[in-house]
């Protein structure tokens, strides 16, 4: 008969290579509850500290995307990393680690600016007054990833302001917008942001101060 690898006088079949990396199927189950929304970003932004794996991240975040309304995953992508960064982050190593994972998700179209406004609310601003109180360094922790979203212009800073503005503790209390306006312009200097950027930021804090 025909031998030779392959023929039938070949003994056994070749089996096929295996893929490097084997995923299980992705799980297409709608997420219904925010504690499970933050649970699965929580994973996403634990595993992307370990392993620093663009493609891992991306791929973890286009398996949530179909599991939720239109932009509901880039919407808790948002809001959930910035609560690691305020409250969950080990150091600023990891803050700055968050800050590049959203960069990242932003350059390949995961995530658009529209995903910050509604988010950076929710999870830093509205409750900052009572945040520092549990998190004294809040200020220089969000900032590390503020200035980086403000430097590429996905974070501006008169919407920042407008968000500080109409928070529930503004009008007893401006310190918390002033000190986070502080913090972001010290970082953005660190970062070699634009000094438009710089010079705004300082504009702000100096108004708000004399509010």
């Amino acid at each position: 008969g025909r031998g030779g690898p392959g023929g039938r006088g070949g003994g056994q079949a070749a089996t096929p290579p295996t893929p490097p990396m084997q995923r299980a199927a992705a799980d297409t189950t709608p997420i219904k509850s925010r504690d499970e929304w933050k649970r699965k970003v929580m994973a996403l932004v634990d595993e992307w500290l370990e392993l620093k794996s663009e493609e891992e991240a991306e791929l973890t975040f286009t398996e949530l995307r179909p599991r939720g309304k239109p932009g509901e995953a880039a919407d808790n992508m948002v809001e959930f990393a910035l609560e690691k960064v305020m409250e969950n982050c080990k150091n600023d190593g990891e803050r700055l680690g968050v800050a590049q994972l959203l960069i990242i998700m932003i350059n390949s179209g995961n995530l658009a600016p529209v995903n910050f406004d509604g988010p950076v609310y929710m999870s830093a601003v509205e409750y900052l007054s009572d945040l520092v109180i549990d998190i004294p360094t809040i200020f220089s922790n969000l900032a590390i990833v503020l200035a980086e979203l403000i430097k590429i212009d996905v974070v501006e800073l008169p919407k920042l302001r407008a968000q500080c503005e109409k928070a529930p503790w503004f009008a007893e209390d401006k310190s918390p917008a002033v000190k986070l306006f502080e913090a972001i312009t010290a970082k953005l200097k660190a970062i070699s942001a634009t000094s438009d950027q710089i010079g705004n930021a300082q504009t702000i804090t100096v108004q708000m101060a004399g509010m």
